[in-house]
């Protein structure tokens, strides 16, 4: 294949492949059980949506991990940062692309004197706890916040309008960057938010003082 040919092919998916797509097929030949790798993707898969795999910028993916280091810990925005740089690392690879917009974006710092991971054993022990709470939708919420990535702002003005049972999907009309932005659930999550199912309202239409103590006291508490 000679170099007119070859960037030729190039500048065609570069031009042509929509984002979205470009994460399916990451996903439908991931052999991997890591659900949270999973999530990540596809976070990244509904910020970006159809914009060509071309046409995403260092500068914007930069902006949208300056809105989760809101409410994310680094070592998370970290594992965010690795997963759209493996999603250009397979394109790569697959069409010959020498583009990758995540490089240069340097690495959070973590702290390991405060920032810790859950093992499997202790987040069973937490839901274990947290189904046992006076406020039944306790398991939901911390369910929730562990396995979908949603920012706490977005968490308490999630309304049932919003959720897509169908698609495991939630359409946020209005995030932290004043846009719109979809939020991909996990089967699990799915299954527990249909025991509280309504036509309306807030999901979690509890103070909001709880909600907070949950994120407030626990920060380190995190499966990503």
């Amino acid at each position: 294949m000679d170099n007119d040919l070859a960037n030729s092919l190039t500048n065609h998916i570069l031009t042509t492949l929509k984002f979205s797509d470009a994460v399916k097929k990451l996903l439908d030949q991931d052999t991997g059980k890591d659900a949270s790798k999973h999530q990540r993707l596809n976070y990244w898969g509904s910020v970006f949506g159809d914009k060509p795999v071309g046409k995403v910028m260092r500068q914007q993916i930069k902006a949208e991990l300056k809105l989760l280091s809101i409410d994310t810990a680094p070592a998370t925005l970290n594992r965010y940062k690795a997963a759209i740089g493996a999603l250009y690392s397979y394109l790569s690879d697959e069409f010959d692309i020498d583009y990758n917009p995540v490089k240069g974006i340097r690495q959070y710092t973590v702290n390991n004197g405060r920032t810790r991971f859950l093992s499997d054993e202790e987040l069973s022990t937490l839901f274990t706890m947290v189904k046992k709470s006076k406020w039944s939708q306790l398991y939901l919420l911390a369910l929730m916040a562990l396995t979908t990535g949603v920012r706490r702002t977005e968490m308490l003005t999630l309304k049932w309008n919003e959720a897509n049972f169908k698609t495991k999907t939630a359409h946020l009309p209005k995030t932290t960057n004043g846009g719109p932005r979809l939020l991909t659930s996990t089967g699990d999550v799915v299954t527990e938010l249909m025991k509280y199912r309504n036509i309306s309202g807030y999901v979690f239409p509890h103070p909001s003082d709880l909600i907070a103590f949950l994120f407030d006291s626990a920060p380190q508490i995190t499966a990503m």
